[in-house]
């Protein structure tokens, strides 16, 4: 149903993964895998940062006032703007927080498609997210699930049998556990 969506809406359709890919990285499921992270750094990244930055340096804003780098801005000159000035600095400073808010959404759901933030829970919580995560995604995806439980990182890789997925590896950091779990 998504993929019907998403090729009728932008008019083309995300190929498979190919299969020397699929061989050479066993952990990529799908294209999607791929492509999500890069949507969510680039809303994220391009939109809020670069072009408000252009938006700041092309309006002469701020420390930017008359091309000046590195200079404080003009707090005179800001005081004292004409109203008509003010209104288009106050609707560009909408539409900059705007931008930076959709981004931010756009990017954090995309970022956490693939993460199950399970710190500070304790059983049974971990366990039920990751069921619920791993019914959520296609076969050949996977998870990462960050607990700082330690029965929790017993727990997980058993019930992996019940969920159809393997557990391919659990990496122990300095505050946490990182499980990475497999849809089979």
């Amino acid at each position: 149903p998504l993929r019907e969506f998403l090729l009728g809406l932008l008019g083309f359709q995300v190929p498979d993964v190919p299969l020397w890919a699929q061989r050479a990285d066993p952990t990529i499921g799908t294209a999607w895998s791929e492509i999500l992270p890069l949507v969510g750094w680039s809303a994220g990244g391009f939109a809020s940062q670069v072009w408000y930055s252009y938006w700041v340096l092309g309006a002469g804003y701020g420390m930017a006032q008359e091309r000046k780098w590195g200079e404080r801005a003009d707090a005179q000159r800001l005081r004292t703007l004409p109203r008509e000035e003010a209104k288009q600095v106050k609707a560009w400073t909408r539409v900059v927080a705007w931008d930076a808010t959709c981004a931010l959404v756009i990017g954090t759901v995309v970022t956490l498609a693939r993460r199950v933030d399970c710190i500070g829970d304790s059983c049974p919580r971990p366990q039920l997210m990751t069921k619920k995560a791993v019914g959520e995604i296609a076969s050949g995806e996977v998870i990462e699930v960050s607990v700082d439980n330690p029965s929790s990182v017993e727990a997980l890789p058993p019930m992996c049998n019940e969920l159809n997925a393997t557990h391919l590896e659990t990496i122990q950091e300095p505050r946490c556990w990182k499980v990475y779990i497999q849809k089979d």
